[in-house]
């Protein structure tokens, strides 16, 4: 069995997980368990993505103050890249079809390293798990090939994501 854990103590996104699809019988069991006394609200999220096409190398990064521009068809995971630019994004904006723009850290490399990949993940929010600000548990019963806990407000405490996921085909 495959087990998970991700635990978040500010507003953002967590880090994608990604869920064996190539399972006989797919299932994942998830737990949120919200630490006492915090004040946050919670959702989880699905991504789907389809490796190879999905990923892709990256033509150009550069980044101006806070902002970094990524020039492809569109990504949220970033790799290979060099610090600030490496990481689990949120798209900021779509500036054309082949352009969108990601915060980052303000401080480091304003080019990225050439070579790196960008994946793209179709993202859509859990159809139940969502502006919760309490514990709760749910199981996914169709595939996707990704999930991640987002806090969409906090002022306190944290949220821990935890995935089960039996293994075998």
């Amino acid at each position: 069995m495959r087990f998970t854990t991700t635990p978040l103590g500010a507003t953002g996104p967590g880090d994608w997980q990604v869920i064996d699809t190539e399972q006989t019988a797919f299932g994942v069991g998830y737990f949120v368990a919200v630490q006492q006394g915090s004040t946050l609200t919670f959702k989880i999220e699905h991504g789907w993505s389809v490796l190879p096409t999905d990923e892709q190398q990256y033509s150009s990064i550069t980044r101006s103050t806070t902002t970094a521009t990524l020039k492809v068809p569109s990504a949220l995971i970033v790799k290979g890249a060099g610090a600030p630019f490496d990481g689990t994004f949120q798209v900021a904006s779509v500036t054309n079809q082949n352009t969108i723009t990601y915060t980052v850290a303000n401080s480091g490399a304003t080019t990225a390293i050439t070579g790196g990949f960008v994946r793209l993940i179709r993202t859509i929010d859990d159809p139940v798990v969502v502006s919760k600000s309490s514990s709760t548990e749910g199981n996914l019963a169709f595939p996707c090939s990704h999930i991640r806990l987002n806090l969409t407000a906090w002022s306190a405490g944290a949220a821990v994501l935890t995935l089960l996921q039996p293994s075998g085909n």
